[in-house]
């Protein structure tokens, strides 16, 4: 009869495949995650030219077309706020112009010759001279015993006179009184004292002067400073404002469809929206690559934490007999799961790599150009080098492939029409073609029976996998739980 322990060995197996199961998902999901940003930092780019394309200059006109392509009407309306402000910073630049501080801001603010430079520097020589005269005053002894006013006339009450005598503050004042006294080389602690907050009202005098001299001479920068900025503005008027529509237009062509723009901007800039609509869906596609990844390794760690839960009770009786088959649930299902992932894994990897390496985007304008109602996945895996999946694997990844394919009535991908919409397309130049290359690869009749053969077989075979998956799990589930009840029964015996 089988152990537990013979079951924890198996638990440990079963573990140890889920987790190299996990880490092979992982890796696919760093390669997708990697290729996800640099399809978005292409977007980014790709948005920002074509708005540059739309924008060239700030004119009305231009932008008066620009904001009819793209639907941004409000870019007429932040030109004309462009332009309010330009005559704002004209009147602006005359109210500076006339103010006396700019236009004596060298006599003012010369860092040698300047007044305001001059009175600031006489009034630091003396905070600095001053801040030193402060220096000996600096102890614990003197400011403790400044802060309990020991130079000015106490009259202590009973009760104070009573307190200060079992704390000895007496002592200590005096002791502080000595220390003071030798330190400051003096007589007289109010002497000293009175001394100390002579040189510091003097210090805040002069640094009252410093800071308002300051302040002044700060004002006449910003004036300067000022000036500069809206002159450049005023001068740059057609730049700034280019530029300043370019990205409000560039933010507006984040959050628009581009299929709907697309057949009403200008022509020349249809071939740039073809390449951010597609780089858009390569996002979403990307997206849905690393959910149903992420859907994967969240399930093999479930299975582990189910089989971890129920191999911690068998060690705690590793020689108890172990009741039921527990062949299906350790060893019958990891295996099919493994072998699940290397297919998963690699139908991924090559949805993930035709995906992102596809940059014909001249024939995917061809395709929003025609009257076809294409889906984008289907132009991404129109001749590709390696065959995107089968179609069954691909539904249960894409989110609206088995949507679009329900709505056309259609059961696989049907290319109809795509080479009549590239050779229509008057900027796609097609390579030579030669027939007689074509009649020297002539396929063999019997390659092809068996090729279809073989697919037709592996299709049946995925199918049968998933049903075969959900029984035995199905099968089990069963088992655990006839466990985790012999456990208790046995628990309570």
């Amino acid at each position: 009869m089988t152990t537990k322990r013979q079951g924890v060995q198996m638990a440990d197996g079963a573990i140890n495949s889920y987790s190299d199961q996990i880490s092979e998902f992982k890796t696919e999901l760093q390669q997708i995650v990697r290729n996800r940003g640099s399809i978005a930092a292409e977007l980014e780019q790709s948005l920002e030219n074509l708005a540059i394309g739309l924008l060239p200059n700030c004119s009305d006109e231009t932008v008066k077309a620009a904001a009819a392509d793209c639907g941004a009407l409000h870019l007429e309306e932040a030109l004309s706020k462009l332009v309010d402000e330009r005559d704002n910073t004209a009147s602006r630049l005359t109210e500076i112009e006339t103010d006396q501080r700019f236009i004596d801001r060298d006599l003012l603010t010369h860092p040698t010759t300047g007044d305001y430079s001059i009175r600031i520097n006489e009034h630091q020589e003396y905070v600095n001279g001053l801040n030193q005269s402060l220096l000996p005053y600096d102890f614990r002894e003197f400011h403790w015993l400044k802060s309990r006013g020991v130079h000015k006339n106490r009259d202590f009450g009973t009760f104070d006179r009573f307190w200060r005598a079992i704390t000895f503050i007496n002592a200590r004042e005096q002791k502080a009184v000595e220390v003071a006294l030798r330190n400051l080389d003096i007589n007289d602690i109010g002497e000293g004292i009175e001394e100390y907050e002579s040189i510091k009202s003097n210090l805040n005098e002069h640094q009252a002067e410093v800071d308002r001299w300051t302040q002044m001479r700060d004002e006449v920068y910003l004036l300067v400073n000022e000036h500069t900025e809206r002159t450049n503005f005023v001068e740059n008027f057609d730049d700034v404002a280019t530029d300043s529509l370019r990205s409000e237009l560039t933010e507006h062509l984040k959050f628009i469809n581009m299929k709907h723009i697309h057949q009403q901007v200008r022509p020349e800039a249809r071939l740039m929206t073809a390449k951010c609509d597609a780089l858009s869906e390569k996002l979403k596609y990307m997206d849905n690559m690393s959910s149903f990844l992420r859907g994967e390794i969240l399930d093999r760690e479930k299975r582990i934490q189910s089989i971890d839960r129920v191999r911690y009770k068998w060690s705690q009786k590793p020689y108890a007999p172990l009741y039921g088959n527990k062949m299906k649930w350790l060893v019958t299902v990891p295996d099919m799961k493994r072998q699940s992932t290397r297919k998963r894994s690699r139908w991924i990897r090559t949805m993930n790599h035709n995906v992102y390496h596809y940059d014909s985007y001249d024939r995917y304008d061809a395709l929003m150009i025609s009257p076809i109602h294409f889906l984008p996945y289907d132009a991404f895996a129109y001749r590709t080098e390696e065959r995107m999946p089968y179609e069954g694997f691909t539904r249960t990844v894409i989110d609206d492939l088995d949507e679009y394919r329900s709505e056309n009535d259609m059961e696989k991908a049907d290319y109809e029409g795509f080479d009549d919409a590239f050779n229509s397309y008057e900027e796609f130049e097609e390579e030579p073609f030669d027939g007689e290359e074509f009649e020297e690869e002539q396929v063999d009749p019997e390659e092809l029976e068996e090729f279809m053969d073989e697919m037709l077989e592996d299709s049946e075979q995925a199918d049968d996998a998933a049903g075969m998956d959900e029984e035995v799990a199905a099968e089990a589930i069963a088992d655990e739980m006839a466990d985790e009840d012999g456990e208790s029964f046995e628990d309570a015996s």
